[in-house]
């Protein structure tokens, strides 16, 4: 989804139409003609939109470019479309929780920051700049920290104030009961009409990321505290460096 247009409005209802032309088009699209537009990598849907091994600058490199696939539905009349954009979604949140079925997918912290770590993202510097161009005060709030890593758990918080203060209980799953279930928690999103899970294993102590930096970010975490404790406590967090 071209999401430039939103950087342009500030008003509930924009949000919302453009949301659902969008949504409408592609509906349009996958009737008429089976295609749809998303992000692809080496031409198919990518498990992993990073590379798996860092580049000259220590850092993963994004894989994927915006192209058109072709896809069959069962039923043209019924059948779900799942839009997925952590920043700016989370951004305006309070619209679109009341509009729209909005899910949260959630993380270990330390695993999140981590992973940010590894990016070649405006992530690893603390910044999310499609959040910060429609939500003033997460800008402001990120400029105010000189160091990074201060940013990136100010940031890491502001998704979990985010969810915490807007989504029901239900509607956040946690990334490690996707693991654990193989999946099947996505089903309170939409059914997956499939009689074979996948197995899934877990990245949460993926060997890219620096252990080292992962204690100093434990320790960080830690001491600072916030929202993501309401989801993830201190063994939580602790388990993900035994786990090393």
């Amino acid at each position: 989804m071209d999401i430039s247009p939103f950087f342009s409005t500030s008003t509930e209802t924009e949000y919302t139409k453009l949301i659902r032309n969008f949504f409408n088009d592609t509906r349009t699209s996958i009737r008429e003609n089976g295609l749809i537009s998303t992000k692809l990598a080496e031409n198919d849907t990518p498990s992993n939109t990073f590379s798996a091994s860092t580049g000259s600058n220590g850092l993963r490199k994004s894989v994927i470019q915006q192209g058109i696939i072709q896809v069959a539905v069962e039923n043209p009349e019924d059948f779900d479309i799942v839009v997925k954009h952590p920043n700016l979604f989370t951004a305006i949140i309070g619209t679109l929780a009341r509009q729209f079925d909005y899910f949260a997918c959630i993380r270990n912290p330390l695993s999140v920051l981590a992973s940010w770590n590894t990016l070649d993202l405006p992530l690893n510097d603390g910044h999310a700049p499609a959040a910060e161009k429609v939500d003033p005060m997460l800008k402001i709030r990120l400029s105010s920290l000189c160091d990074r890593h201060d940013r990136q758990v100010s940031l890491l918080n502001w998704y979990f104030e985010k969810y915490k203060s807007h989504l029901e209980p239900d509607r956040i799953i946690k990334y490690e009961d996707v693991i654990s279930t193989n999946g099947d928690i996505l089903n309170r999103i939409t059914r997956l009409h499939s009689d074979d899970s996948p197995t899934l294993n877990s990245r949460n102590t993926n060997n890219l990321y620096n252990k080292s930096l992962m204690e100093e970010l434990a320790s960080r975490l830690l001491s600072t505290g916030g929202a993501f404790l309401e989801f993830y406590n201190e063994n939580d967090i602790q388990g993900v460096m035994d786990q090393f």
